[in-house]
């Protein structure tokens, strides 16, 4: 019973009985053992946490660890196919990053709206002067002016009477609900004086600007043909798990070949037809590491890290990026997606 292959040092300790065993029964076993043993346990204690800011009742903690363990047994098995993959350094943080992942998705799922008004808001506070998002000393997302970094965590509390007040004040009497997204935070920080946790300012300015989530989301016209249909549910046993994998891996080699322009205007608004982000889902079946991808968009991986969770990029964003207009990143993303449909059609 001799290693299958030489083990990095880097590999964690918890996989290395699993990873050096010649026999595949036992192999089973000591999968089976690590799944139940280290896997679900966290998997549920992270997802408890995490469903109580869910507003639906359609996505359970079970189906949470469900999609969890059949993307970490998918991910073991592969780790034991050959030395070439990626090693799993530390457990604990790669199943946890897999729940947080598999629960983002399912709020994206179910609020697409409020996920969507959060990346226009994150987008803002790191791109217009004046404004910042930094870490309280708990580990909790803040938002506000610059100057506030050294604060510590608040919660201001404001009314809508309060804020249409000092709008109209600051604004020559216009209406805060149809504010660009820069002057309405101006008007909420001068009112607040103070930081705000980051879920508390989206769900305020979900509520001035009447942001609601009442009914599925629809497929757009430019996402509801051609290689997206093909992509099966993302809550499906190991079987079609496999097939999805070898699927998105095709869809990969294929993005790759795209010309640096349309891969990009592709990339960086890479959705599914329900509106997901599908660059998560490319990381975590492992078909596109991190760094493969910040590659493919000629980045690093520190700058394609400080911009994940941004992405989706909207198209007026992207096209700033590529020095382009915006017109140009919808033709060079069709233009992409038009021969990703053709190449995979026999697939």
């Amino acid at each position: 019973m001799g290693a299958r292959f030489p083990l990095t040092e880097s590999i964690d300790p918890l996989l290395r009985p699993f990873l050096e065993t010649g026999d595949a029964s036992e192999s089973e076993r000591m999968l089976g053992q690590l799944i139940v043993e280290h896997v679900q346990p966290l998997a549920h204690d992270i997802a408890r946490s995490r469903i109580r800011t869910f507003t639906s009742s359609d996505v359970t903690e079970e189906d949470i660890c469900s999609e969890v363990t059949v993307q970490v047994l998918g991910r073991m098995r592969d780790l034991r196919g050959g030395p070439e993959q990626l090693p799993i350094t530390n457990l604990r943080g790669y199943v946890a990053t897999i729940v947080h992942n598999v629960c983002n998705h399912c709020l994206r799922r179910m609020l697409p709206e409020r996920c969507r008004l959060k990346n226009q808001l994150r987008y803002v506070l790191n791109h217009h002067r004046g404004f910042a998002t930094w870490q309280d000393p708990n580990g909790d997302w803040l938002c506000g002016l610059a100057a506030w970094k050294a604060a510590s965590t608040a919660s201001p509390r404001l009314s809508m009477a309060e804020i249409e007040a000092v709008g109209q004040k600051a604004y020559g009497g216009a209406d805060v609900r149809r504010m660009q997204l820069a002057a309405l935070l101006d008007v909420l920080f001068l009112l607040a004086g103070q930081p705000f946790e980051t879920e508390q300012l989206v769900g305020l300015v979900a509520e001035v600007r009447g942001v609601q989530d009442l009914r599925p989301l629809e497929a757009s016209n430019e996402d509801s043909e051609g290689v997206w249909k093909s992509i099966p549910d993302p809550r499906s046993n190991t079987a079609v798990f496999v097939e999805r994998r070898m699927y998105l891996a095709k869809v990969w080699e294929e993005i790759c070949e795209l010309r640096p322009m349309q891969r990009a205007a592709l990339l960086f608004n890479l959705r599914e037809r329900t509106g997901q982000d599908m660059l998560p889902m490319l990381v975590m079946v492992g078909v596109a590491p991190l760094r493969e991808i910040a590659a493919s968009l000629d980045l690093s991986l520190e700058a394609l890290q400080e911009m994940w969770d941004d992405l989706p990029l909207e198209d007026n964003a992207i096209a700033e990026r590529l020095g382009v207009t915006r017109q140009q990143v919808i033709n060079l993303r069709k233009s992409a997606r038009e021969r990703l449909a053709r190449r995979m059609a026999g697939f």
